[in-house]
């Protein structure tokens, strides 16, 4: 059995006592992209809403989503859309779960698609057409953070 791991800043420790500390962290924002330039972009538009972002390579989200249980998730789906579709199932489950519907979900995707398209639905909040801008991306980051506080 291996040991914790640290994952940017944090310890992930399963459900541990890391979990209990970050449950629905509703300061917390995931990144997820293997594009290191995309996520830096986009934690800055994060921040600029007052949340924290943390980024994530694909592989290494599905472990860190589970332990720091964040509100928002922001997918780079990549060239191809599918970049990140091996999270989808898990991040639909833990919504159905979730008395808030939490994390909220947004897509970055090259193409215009619809949210019932992606994931078999009740996945995502919105999808995003690249490129990313600053006008299209903060104000849906602030208006799916506000309705999840409700």
């Amino acid at each position: 059995m291996a040991g914790p791991k640290a994952m940017n800043g944090y310890v992930v420790e399963g459900k541990g006592t890391a979990a209990a500390a970050h449950a629905d962290d509703m300061t917390l924002a995931f990144v997820v992209s293997r594009s290191r330039v995309n996520a830096i972009v986009v934690s800055r538009i994060v921040e600029r809403t007052g949340l924290r972002a943390e980024l994530l390579d694909p592989e290494e989200a599905l472990a860190a989503i589970e332990a720091l249980q964040p509100a928002t998730v922001i997918l780079d789906g990549g060239a191809g859309n599918d970049d990140c579709a091996a999270l989808y199932d898990h991040l639909r489950e833990r919504r159905l779960k979730s008395s808030r519907n939490l994390p909220a979900v947004i897509l970055l995707a090259t193409e215009a698609l619809a949210v019932r398209e992606i994931g078999g639905g009740k996945t995502v909040d919105a999808v995003v057409t690249k490129p990313i801008t600053l006008e299209a991306l903060q104000p849906l980051i602030g208006k799916l953070v506000a309705m999840a506080r409700r």
